[in-house]
């Protein structure tokens, strides 16, 4: 899906297409910037979407509060090819087939933190994939921490990018929500890959298959990221 301005109007949408769905329950656990594709979160009662809201909103790098409602997100950007810069702000560890690192860089003078791998290998020579996950969210984060880092979406003319696609929808940036995974008390996590549905020939082309994955080696990435 695209996110837009009118993001109100997904829950009717929704509500329309599955007749078991109350309109009026769902809620939104968090949002995507406007531009960027992939899944989200809803909840079917206000009291899940606060439990969840909550966990993002108290997590931390080192602790996590309200540990029952669990909610990871995790992106997969397509950059310029990278050289990444040495700063202060940036942690990073390189390691045969990738480079892992975190970005703690305040947004408006807010603690703002953007764990991210960079795999070594790409089909270009000119650009790559990179997978991030936040820690924290603030408004444009990954966008305003890729360009900190001198790797901006590739389309994303706003934060950066000279990278331009003639033939690219201009709503669309090589920014892509692309995993989500969930854990409600003791239960098992459950885990989802949210393939892309456009910009399949112009951004994204050459790095998914026909229905829209990413190849294996980075679906491993996002499955096991905290394994890295």
């Amino acid at each position: 899906m695209y996110s837009n301005p009118e993001q109100n109007e997904l829950l009717p949408l929704l509500a329309s297409q599955y007749s078991y769905l109350n309109a009026s329950n769902l809620q939104l656990v968090h949002r995507l910037d406007n531009f960027v594709t992939g899944g989200m979160l809803i909840s079917k009662d206000k009291n899940s979407a606060k439990n969840f809201s909550k966990y993002l909103r108290n997590k931390s790098v080192d602790n996590n509060e309200n540990k029952g409602w669990a909610f990871k997100r995790r992106y997969v950007a397509v950059v310029d090819k990278p050289s990444l810069i040495d700063s202060s702000y940036v942690q990073i560890t390189k390691e045969r087939n990738y480079i892992k690192g975190l970005v703690d860089r305040p947004i408006d003078d807010k603690d703002s933190i953007t764990k991210f791998i960079l795999p070594r290998k790409s089909p270009f020579e000119d650009k790559s994939l990179i997978i991030l996950e936040l820690v924290t969210g603030r408004k444009h984060q990954i966008r305003k921490h890729l360009q900190f880092l001198d790797l901006a979406c590739l389309n994303d003319s706003k934060f950066g990018s000279t990278y331009i696609f003639d033939k690219a929808d201009k709503r669309q940036i090589g920014l892509h929500s692309s995993f989500i995974q969930i854990q409600i008390g003791l239960q098992e996590p459950k885990k989802f890959l949210i393939p892309i549905l456009y910009g399949k020939k112009s951004i994204w082309n050459g790095f998914i298959d026909a229905n829209g994955y990413f190849p294996e080696y980075i679906n491993k990435y996002l499955f096991d990221f905290d394994n890295y």
